[in-house]
Order: C-alpha cells, then sequence, then structure tokens
C-alpha cells in the first residue's frame, strides 16, 4: 500500500469520517488528514458550521481486524 500523497507543509485540510460522544472525554472526531499536519492545541474551524474548536488530543485510528 503506497503511503497518501498528501503534502505535511500545506495548510491543513482533513474530513471528518465519524464522530462519537464520550462521557469522559466529551466529542470525540475521527478525521481523515488529507493535507498539512495537525498538533494539540490547534485550532480548527468547521467549514460547515464556521465554528472554531482547539484539538485537546490526538490518537491513531487502528481497526480491529476480523479473523
Amino acid at each position: 500500500m503506497p503511503p497518501p500523497a498528501g503534502d505535511p507543509e500545506a495548510p491543513l485540510k482533513a474530513l471528518i469520517f465519524d464522530s462519537k460522544y464520550d462521557d469522559y472525554r466529551g466529542v470525540v472526531v475521527y478525521i481523515r488528514v488529507v493535507d498539512g499536519r495537525l498538533a494539540v492545541g490547534d485550532k480548527i474551524r468547521l467549514m460547515g458550521s464556521g465554528e472554531v474548536f482547539q484539538v485537546n488530543d490526538l490518537g491513531k485510528f487502528c481497526p480491529m481486524r476480523r479473523a
């Protein structure tokens, strides 16, 4: 599988593909980063609503493989 073709030095461009609410962490959003970089403390804007949010935590999505 080839690596992503995005440019890590370009402005951030990402797609939200899922979200959920966690009683302890609040809203958890799953995104696919197309270009740029994302770090804890960055501010992101949702283009649909125009609202700005701060990134509090980052993780890597690793779906479980079915046998």
